[in-house]
């Protein structure tokens, strides 16, 4: 009978791993994948459309500007004026790009809030 949370070659445990879209078993010991199948995390598979908003940035912060303006693909300027408006919409769309933008905003502290609750 085959044992199968041990390695068939050298009889090592077998750990549960997780890379990118692979998932399986592992074995350490002879550096490589024993069981595999496709993993596809949670937040690439969420169809529900998210808005991100802006609460809080600096006008004077380039950073912040440059940041938003790529986020929202508008210019510069438009940015900036997003700024100074109240609860600006900055992109409507799928959770992983809804993440990426909010990591952006997050590293550079500009306050955001996502519309509905954002589960990741």
């Amino acid at each position: 009978m085959i044992e199968i949370n041990k390695c068939q070659n050298c009889a090592a445990n077998l750990e549960h791993r997780i890379k990118g879209s692979t998932q399986g078993l592992f074995c350490e010991r002879c550096d490589k994948w024993v069981i595999v199948t496709t993993y596809i995390p949670a937040i690439r598979q969420d169809e529900t459309k998210y808005k991100i908003y802006l609460l809080l940035a600096d006008s004077q912060n380039k950073q912040h500007i440059k940041a938003l303006a790529k986020a929202a693909n508008i210019n510069f300027l438009e940015a900036r004026k997003m700024i100074e408006e109240d609860k600006s919409l900055i992109l409507e769309d799928k959770a992983v790009e809804i993440d990426r933008v909010r990591e952006i905003l997050h590293d550079l502290s500009i306050k955001y809030d996502i519309e509905p609750l954002f589960p990741y």
